[in-house]
């Protein structure tokens, strides 16, 4: 979660992230917001829902 993200950011995870990741961006104007929460917690439950399937 960050509230400036690149190309740069998306290559590095993908390079050095040996798992799932996720770059959500923030806005800075008004921070952490439910939406926010709400959009970790399905990634959460999709990483637990693919762990189940496959």
């Amino acid at each position: 979660m960050d509230d400036e993200q690149s190309e740069l950011d998306q290559t590095y995870v993908i390079a050095h992230h040996q798992g799932p990741g996720l770059l959500h961006h923030v806005n800075p104007r008004v921070g952490l917001r439910e939406n926010d929460f709400r959009a970790l917690a399905d990634y959460a439950r999709s990483l637990t829902a693919s762990r189940t399937t496959g």
